[in-house]
């Protein structure tokens, strides 16, 4: 059976014997050991209270990022020094 069609399967049976939810959706990720500790580290930098936080802010800065492209922005950092770098496009 195909990923996205076992999935499915998982998710429908996962939700016959629970109660009606709210409006969230509960999802795991498999993280490489690096990638896990990246995400703590980011966790601890901006006192998030959980992964899940910096991942749903990660999220929000994704689609600002990819909807400021889709315009036709270009994303540029500015350094203290007054140094501006642009950052490759996403997409």
């Amino acid at each position: 059976m195909a990923a996205t069609k076992m999935a499915k399967v998982i998710n429908q049976e996962s939700h016959k014997h629970s109660k009606p939810s709210s409006d969230k959706a509960r999802v795991q990720f498999d993280f490489s050991k690096e990638s896990l500790d990246k995400l703590d580290e980011i966790v601890n930098t901006i006192n998030a209270s959980t992964r899940a936080e910096v991942i749903r802010r990660a999220l929000t800065l994704f689609t600002e990022v990819l909807a400021a492209e889709k315009r036709g922005a270009k994303i540029l950092f500015r350094d203290s020094d007054g140094t501006i770098t642009q950052i490759m496009p996403l997409f």
